[in-house]
C-alpha cells in the first residue's frame, strides 16, 4: 500500500512541473498585462442583424494574439424609434497598455474600465512612443474621415446637377407645376421646392401662377 502511494506521489511531481512549466510559457510576455472592462454598442436594424454584427466584433476581438477575452455578456436588443440598440459587455485582458490603446481606435468602445493593475508604471520614452502611435492611428481616420466627407460632398454636387439637367429638360417640353414635376423627377415636393427656388434665383428657371418654365 505505501508503494502505490510513494508511486502517486512521485508520478503527481512531474505533473505538477509541467503544469507549472506550462502556465509559465502560456503567461510569457504578459508580465505587464492590463485587465479592462469594455463596452461595445452598436445602432442598426433589423434585430437579427443588430445581433449578428456584435457577434461578427466579439469574434474579431477573440482573433487577436495580443489579448484574451476572459468574460464576455451579451445584452438583449432594445428598440429605439425604428433602430435597435445592443450592447455586449467583455472583461479583456491586454498583453500590454498598448493593446488597449489599440483595441479603443480599432472598436471605439463606448466605456472602458480598467480593473487590472491598480497603478500603471510609465517611464517618458515608453509613453511618448505611445502617444505618438495613437496619434498617428488618428491622424490616419482623420485623413480617412475628411476624404470620404470630400467624396460624400462630389456625389451630392453631381446629384443636383443631375437634378437640374432632368427639370430644365421636363420643362422644355411644358410649363408644369410642382406636383407634375415631382411626379416626373421622383423627388418628393417639399425638397424639390428648395431647389427649384434656387434655381430660379440663379435665373436657370421662371415661376408664374405656381407654374415653373424655362
Amino acid at each position: 500500500m505505501l508503494g502505490k502511494q510513494r508511486a502517486k506521489e512521485e508520478g503527481a511531481e512531474p505533473k505538477k512541473e509541467l503544469d507549472k512549466m506550462q502556465d509559465e510559457e502560456d503567461n510569457e510576455g504578459w508580465e505587464k498585462s492590463v485587465l479592462a472592462r469594455a463596452i461595445i454598442e452598436i445602432l442598426g436594424a433589423p434585430k437579427d442583424y443588430v445581433e449578428t454584427t456584435l457577434n461578427v466584433i466579439a469574434d474579431t476581438i477573440k482573433k487577436n494574439e495580443d489579448l484574451r477575452v476572459e468574460k464576455e455578456e451579451f445584452f438583449e436588443p432594445k428598440k429605439q424609434e425604428k433602430l435597435f440598440s445592443a450592447f455586449m459587455e467583455l472583461d479583456i485582458r491586454f498583453r500590454s497598455i498598448e493593446g488597449l490603446f489599440g483595441f479603443c481606435i480599432d472598436f471605439m468602445p463606448s466605456s472602458v474600465d480598467i480593473l487590472e493593475p491598480e497603478k500603471i508604471d510609465y517611464d517618458s520614452a515608453e509613453l511618448t512612443r505611445n502617444v505618438n502611435d495613437l496619434m498617428a492611428k488618428l491622424h490616419k481616420i482623420d485623413s480617412a474621415l475628411k476624404q470620404v466627407n470630400v467624396e460624400n460632398e462630389l456625389l451630392q454636387h453631381n446629384a443636383m446637377l443631375l437634378l437640374r439637367n432632368n427639370v430644365i429638360i421636363t420643362l422644355g417640353e411644358k410649363k408644369m407645376n410642382l406636383k407634375e414635376l415631382s411626379s416626373r423627377t421622383g423627388v418628393p415636393e417639399e425638397q424639390l421646392k428648395n431647389f427649384l427656388e434656387l434655381w430660379i434665383k440663379e435665373g436657370m428657371l421662371k415661376s408664374q401662377d405656381e407654374l415653373y418654365f424655362v
